[in-house]
């Protein structure tokens, strides 16, 4: 219990003088060639306004594919992204990539791990 209140009291002597930081996580729903009314080339106009006009510092998203991210990517000013695609580690694939504003943070390292014995390999283990 001590080692709990410990780390807490940590984090915030820590972000004392943190500045405010938002954050939002939208799940696109990868590019389904057969899907209609619910397809990207439907619904991307609409999510892309949405994440202009909240302008998240940092956005995470899920089960997008390149193409998707590209065009999130071209329609927002000043953000970039990073991330893998799970099938190749590098553009096949669905991606969890995180979006950041340029113009407020700077990208100083990035890593993907996958969840299995081979780490650094496109992979699951077990339990995924």
């Amino acid at each position: 219990m001590h080692k709990f209140f410990l780390i807490v009291l940590m984090f915030f002597a820590l972000n004392i003088n943190a500045q405010e930081l938002s954050v939002l996580t939208y799940n696109i729903k990868y590019d389904n060639p057969s899907d209609t009314i619910n397809g990207w080339e439907n619904k991307k106009e609409f999510l892309i306004s949405q994440l202009n006009y909240n302008q998240p510092d940092i956005f995470g998203t899920q089960e997008g594919l390149y193409n998707q991210l590209n065009d999130i990517k071209n329609g927002m000013d000043n953000y970039s992204f990073f991330g893998v695609g799970r099938d190749d580690g590098n553009i096949k694939g669905e991606f969890t990539a995180i979006f950041y504003n340029t113009k407020k943070l700077k990208l100083l390292k990035e890593n993907t791990f996958w969840p299995s014995e081979t780490t650094v390999i496109p992979s699951k283990g077990r339990d995924a």
